[in-house]
């Protein structure tokens, strides 16, 4: 018999002794029972090859499986629970299926031999990329691939990923979003003669199983996904690529937070392999770093085949007051038009409008649940919640039974209608993250998408959904409504994010040599900064204004952020709760200030109020242990959940 140390995967943070009768290895898949309750573990440690008759009572492993995780893996998700101070089974759950049937010991899927095309195509500027790219990657630095929107970054990454394949390594791509992983997949299957492998929260359960398994086998192969897929077990790997590596959809906020971008630096420097952070607007960290020289810094400043980056023109609304579309965009679009060419008009919120007002009762209709405003979506006759997610259908107030109401702020359906009205003999499409007007499915917006590329609409109404990664030959303008909707929002990425959005979303325009681009803001502050160096294509100057005010207030990425959140249904408790950290908070610890409790964003989200303390900390400072230890100092009561957010990016 043997004791071993097994780390359960589920929110536990300590190992548990268990027996075997045979000889497992250090990292091997079992499973275990704990608490009457059956969970995959992994083993951490072999205490003894025998036990005495005392240790006998320890509960024996119910089954071992084949697969072993190896030690480089096993400590990098060490050091991501130390970091984000998740709990290392809840971790561990990350990395595997949450059961194994015993089909799935017999899979095995047959893998013929995939013959690689020679090299991606490339010009010059991308030769030039990719060598400064290989060099870097030899000394294994973290590498900013930093090039405009439409310079081909994809077509450098992919050859560096076709050499990994060659060589009989995996690669892993890390994409934002579900839907670009999917258009992405299909680009580069064309590109490099491999059928990806998916891996995102849309993949069932029995098929996620079946890709687990055969990832265990060495060989080739190009894993694209959503974070998640970071955490992916796998031995051979050659090299780590973060698309667009600056969104903000990286960012896990519930179920333990983590950013996948830091995390897939700390999972390569622990593998000691290449990492590429791809973007055309760089976190402000990256762009910092790669300045400072921490990272290499490989650039492409000219679009692919010739194409220009498209004229930006800002159009005043404070002093000219107009309808959605001001005379400028309108004349535009015309034109657009008559060339046979296509128009995107770009409004980043869903629905129909932001708010409904009721003129019986002088009240915004709310969500139950949260402090947020309900928005209506037209389409579906809805009034919903864009953060908890209630909706109910419109029909009167529910506090008066009266049906005089009225409906503020602009979404996207409403640029919908007015588009057509305004231009009655194009064929317009509205696409957003809710399933809408032209679409009931996620297989209807991917094939929307292709409807698009095929050039079977003349106007595009579009919320954020379009920013990144598309190619639309054929689009010509781009007329981006509110620009300074982003700006307004308690943040201290606000500007940061805004930039980069608009800098996206202008990207879309004239990506085809043979279309001249034209993008057209609409904006109540012209003279803004963040606007005038959109205009002017002065981006590193804008970062370099953005990182003056970091600084100056000791912000990221010049000192570090933590945050800690007070959520329970009870309010007083809550509030309870907060007062008696406040009161055992040790503030004269030098290089750490401790901001708080205030109210979060959104004080009341699903019915849980919310208090934060904001945490500011010197880079060399251990914040992990810092929190534990003021944690430590009270009795959390029932009903109330602590949650400690480290690198933050919402408030």
């Amino acid at each position: 018999m043997y004791l071993l140390h097994i780390i359960p995967t589920t929110r536990l943070n300590k190992t548990y002794s268990y027996t075997c009768r045979q000889k497992l290895q250090i990292g091997q898949v079992v499973k275990i029972e704990v608490r009457n309750k059956k969970y995959l573990g992994i083993i951490l440690e072999e205490i003894e090859d025998h036990i005495s008759n005392q240790q006998q009572s320890f509960k024996e492993v119910s089954e071992a499986y084949p697969w072993i995780l190896h030690s480089p893996f096993i400590q990098f998700v060490t050091k991501v629970s130390e970091y984000t101070m998740i709990e290392l089974g809840l971790v561990f759950a990350m990395c595997l299926p949450s059961q194994f049937l015993k089909k799935d010991l017999n899979y095995l899927s047959q893998k013929s031999e995939t013959i690689f095309p020679e090299k991606v195509s490339l010009s010059n500027d991308q030769e030039r990329a990719l060598t400064s790219l290989k060099k870097a990657a030899t000394d294994k630095k973290v590498i900013v691939l930093d090039g405009v929107t439409g310079s081909g970054k994809t077509s450098v990454y992919s050859q560096f990923i076709l050499e990994i394949l060659k060589s009989g390594k995996k690669a892993i791509l890390l994409i934002p979003e579900i839907s670009l992983a999917e258009i992405i997949s299909h680009r580069l299957k064309d590109l490099l003669n491999i059928e990806p492998i998916l891996w995102h929260s849309n993949i069932s359960a029995a098929k996620k199983r079946k890709i687990w398994i055969n990832l265990q086998i060495s060989g080739p192969q190009l894993i694209i996904g959503t974070r998640s897929a970071l955490f992916l077990p796998m031995n051979d790997v050659g090299v780590i690529i973060v698309d667009e590596e600056h969104d903000t959809s990286f960012k896990q906020q519930d179920q333990g937070c983590y950013n996948a971008r830091d995390m897939a630096i700390l999972r390569a420097h622990t593998e000691n392999i290449p990492i590429i952070l791809s973007s055309a607007t760089p976190s402000l960290e990256s762009y910092y770093h790669a300045k400072t020289n921490k990272y290499a810094w490989v650039t492409l400043d000219k679009r692919y085949s010739n194409a220009e980056l498209p004229h930006i023109e800002l159009v005043d609304f404070q002093t000219k007051p107009q309808n959605i579309f001001s005379k400028e965009l309108i004349k535009r679009i015309n034109l657009t038009l008559s060339q046979g060419e296509q128009a995107l008009l770009f409004m980043n919120k869903r629905g129909f409008s932001n708010s409904v007002y009721c003129k019986i009762c002088d009240k915004v209709l709310k969500c139950p649940s949260c402090d947020m405003p309900l928005s209506f979506h037209k389409h579906k006759k809805l009034l919903k919640c864009h953060s908890c997610h209630f909706e109910q259908p419109l029909q009167s107030c529910k506090n008066c039974s009266q049906n005089q109401l009225s409906f503020f702020g602009l979404g996207v359906e409403q640029v919908y209608e007015e588009a057509k009205a305004c231009f009655p003999l194009a064929k317009i499409c509205c696409l957003s993250s809710d399933i809408s007007i032209n679409q009931q499915t996620e297989e209807d917006q991917l094939q929307l998408i292709q409807d698009i590329e095929n050039k079977k609409y003349d106007i595009i109404v579009s919320t954020q959904i379009l920013a990144k990664g598309h190619n639309f030959f054929n689009l010509s303008t781009v007329g981006i409504l509110n620009a300074e909707k982003g700006l307004m929002i308690q943040d201290l990425r606000s500007c940061e994010k805004t930039f980069q959005l608009l800098t996206q979303m202008s990207g879309r325009a004239g990506r085809h040599e043979n279309t001249k681009g034209y993008v057209i803001i609409q904006t109540d502050d012209p003279s803004h900064p963040l606007f005038q160096s959109l205009k002017n294509y002065n981006r590193n100057e804008f970062y370099d204004l953005e990182l003056a005010q970091r600084e100056l207030f000791e912000m990221p990425p010049f000192l570090r952020l933590a945050s800690v959140l007070i959520s329970g249904l009870s309010e007083k408790l809550v509030q309870q709760t907060s007062r008696k950290l406040l009161a055992c908070m040790n503030n004269s610890i030098e290089g750490i200030s401790i901001h708080g409790p205030t109210e979060a964003g959104i004080y009341r989200m699903n019915s849980q109020f919310r208090l934060r303390f904001l945490i500011q900390i010197q880079k060399n400072k251990n914040v992990q242990k810092f929190i534990r230890d003021w944690l430590s100092n009270i009795k959390i009561p029932s009903g109330i959940k602590i949650y400690t957010d480290i690198d933050p990016i919402s408030f």
